[in-house]
């Protein structure tokens, strides 16, 4: 009589998901070509550098972007509308005099 050997079960489903990360961004840079919207996440110094190690890129398609930005506006209507208008300030140029 032959003895059966157990064999190890292989689940089908999602990959396993690493834990959840957090990062913070204070500027974030764009690019577009044809096919792709790239967006740069990152910390900056505030002396106009980048810390090093900060940027996260992610890569959009046009759909993907085209997206993101409906569902932005919509969720930044309503933060507005709960907590008030979000204000800008404006960036100065400097001028040269001469």
């Amino acid at each position: 009589m032959e003895e059966k050997k157990p064999t190890a079960k292989k689940e089908i489903g999602a990959p396993e998901v690493p834990a959840e990360r957090t990062f913070y961004a204070n500027f974030a840079g764009f690019k577009v070509g044809l096919y792709d919207f790239i967006i740069d996440f990152g910390r900056s110094d505030f002396s106009g550098g980048v810390i090093e190690d900060s940027v996260i890129r992610i890569y959009f398609s046009p759909q993907h972007a085209k997206s993101l930005h409906m569902i932005l506006g919509k969720q930044i209507q309503k933060y507005e509308e709960r907590f008030g208008q979000i204000m800008l300030e404006e960036k100065k140029k400097d001028k040269k005099e001469g």
